[in-house]
């Protein structure tokens, strides 16, 4: 039991450290698409590269799923951090640089989880006809 406990672990810690940071995730998500290209291309095996596009949707769903979709809240920068850290109401009126760059933080993983997931669906969905075109 210990053994699958550990293996778990380190599987979601796996899951976490690639696909909850937006540099790692985008870094991963190139790679995995320039290989599967390669692959398709000098291997021949069908329809590869377009079942990447899966893989880059998976990315940015895990990259939103660590907040909850802030970045196209209309609402002051300072409202939106106390909603963000839970103080609500009884948050501040005043931002510091460092709660800012938080937010800002958030904001930027949503918008590359978004970007992703459209990236991802059209490779998967057409990433074939693209194979046809080369």
């Amino acid at each position: 039991m210990k053994l699958l406990k550990f293996i778990r672990e380190k599987a979601f810690n796996v899951l976490a450290y690639v696909f909850f940071n937006r540099k790692h995730s985008l870094i991963f998500c190139i790679t995995f698409s320039f290989l599967s290209l390669a692959t398709e291309l000098f291997a021949k095996i069908p329809a590869l590269f377009s079942c990447s596009g899966a893989v880059i949707t998976i990315a940015g769903l895990f990259l939103n799923i660590k907040y909850s979709l802030n970045f196209h809240l209309k609402i002051p920068k300072i409202n939106l951090y106390n909603k963000l850290s839970g103080a609500g109401v009884f948050g501040t009126k005043f931002m510091t640089p460092e709660q800012e760059h938080w937010v800002d933080n958030i904001i930027s993983d949503e918008v590359f989880g978004v970007s992703f997931m459209v990236v991802g669906t059209i490779i998967w969905a057409y990433g074939s006809f693209f194979i046809e075109l080369l």
